[in-house]
């Protein structure tokens, strides 16, 4: 493993280091528990997925959409699955041919609360018009599940795609941010770090593609 660049200066919500490497190995879809009702919830990735408005026509071939079922508790109310896509409410996106929305998941505590978050890897998104330079959502839990707005949400969804928001770097073609993601326990506090693999990533002077790069966002100290 190759280290390319010292820390960033600290992000409002997390703290950033850039890494160039190989990119790390995405996390299957398991078990997870994202309001926190002591039932166990699952979320899968269908990043082949064409988006349809109407469920009729050609739509948006390989957008991508992410589904979350929810455990029950004895004696509570089931939550209704959710179907994500880029046109979901609140999601700060839209969906376009080949994004892969959902080709990553991983989850973890984000954020100041009591509830997982959820980070979905995009990495065939064009961003600032490069070709399949790759992003990333967080979408965050709240008592009612995963909410991207609405009068339950708990934190807004972010829109992570390198050169905006803190988040080190430059969309280049084909970096395939979001390719693959992990998460961690961090020592700054309760909040856990995001790894985000970028494999197309083009290193050097010469611009070799592939070599790969991975970005890993520490929370702040607490």
């Amino acid at each position: 493993m190759m280290f390319r660049t010292s820390q960033t200066s600290r992000a409002p919500i997390l703290q950033v280091l850039l890494i160039a490497c190989a990119w790390v190995p995405a996390l299957d879809a398991a078990a997870q528990d994202f309001n926190a009702d002591g039932a166990p919830d699952r979320v899968i990735g269908v990043p082949y997925e064409g988006y349809y408005e109407t469920g009729e026509g050609r739509g948006i071939p390989e957008a991508g959409a992410v589904d979350v079922i929810y455990g029950t508790v004895p004696g509570s109310p089931a939550l209704r699955a959710q179907h994500w896509t880029l046109a979901s409410a609140g999601v700060p996106a839209a969906p376009h041919e080949g994004d892969h929305f959902g080709f990553a998941l991983v989850w973890g505590h984000f954020n100041s609360d009591l509830y997982l978050d959820l980070a979905i890897g995009i990495p065939g998104r064009d961003v600032d018009g490069v070709e399949g330079a790759g992003a990333v959502v967080l979408i965050h839990g709240s008592p009612v599940g995963l909410v991207a707005s609405g009068p339950s949400m708990m934190a807004a969804p972010r829109f992570l795609r390198q050169g905006k928001d803190d988040v080190p770097g430059v969309p280049k073609h084909g970096d395939n941010f979001g390719f693959s993601l992990t998460a961690g326990f961090s020592d700054n506090g309760p909040l856990d770090y995001v790894a985000v693999g970028a494999p197309g990533f083009a290193a050097g002077s010469a611009g070799d593609q592939g070599r790969g790069e991975v970005v890993v966002m520490y929370p702040p100290e607490q």
